[in-house]
């Protein structure tokens, strides 16, 4: 557990640019921003009008929630859950989106799922769900 922590402190030492602290939010399918960002429930991660800031990597391609000082990750499942280590999958587009914001990227893809459950989740096939995008906006 030590040698997960000193790495990841040491991921986030040598990651000596990000793009800002920010907020990650729902899009529409024709790239409207909505009102829904995303927060953490213990380690799940659901969309709603709760505000969760969070900090973006993109040498390394690793999200950190400031609060907690945890990753955010896709587990097995394809589920947008909370941990100690990295998942270095996400990327974040250009700067294309309305308003300066930037779509999120896993592994090169764009379109997520949002559960009937409010739970967000990568190629899944969870009950109800719809296809979605997501935007990260910096906090100015």
């Amino acid at each position: 557990m030590r040698f997960a922590a000193f790495i990841s402190v040491l991921a986030l030492s040598l990651a000596d640019t990000d793009i800002g602290f920010g907020t990650l939010h729902l899009m529409t399918q024709d790239n409207v921003r909505t009102q829904w960002t995303f927060y953490v429930v213990e380690e799940t991660v659901k969309a709603g009008q709760r505000l969760g800031l969070l900090d973006f990597y993109p040498d390394i391609g690793m999200i950190v929630k400031l609060s907690s000082h945890k990753f955010l990750r896709v587990n097995e499942k394809g589920e947008f859950t909370m941990g100690d280590e990295p998942d270095v999958n996400f990327l974040m587009g250009d700067q294309s989106v309305k308003g300066g914001r930037r779509k999120l990227l896993y592994n090169g893809r764009e379109e997520f799922q949002l559960c009937e459950d409010n739970t967000v989740c990568f190629n899944c096939t969870c009950e109800g769900a719809r296809k979605i995008t997501i935007s990260y906006e910096e906090t100015k």
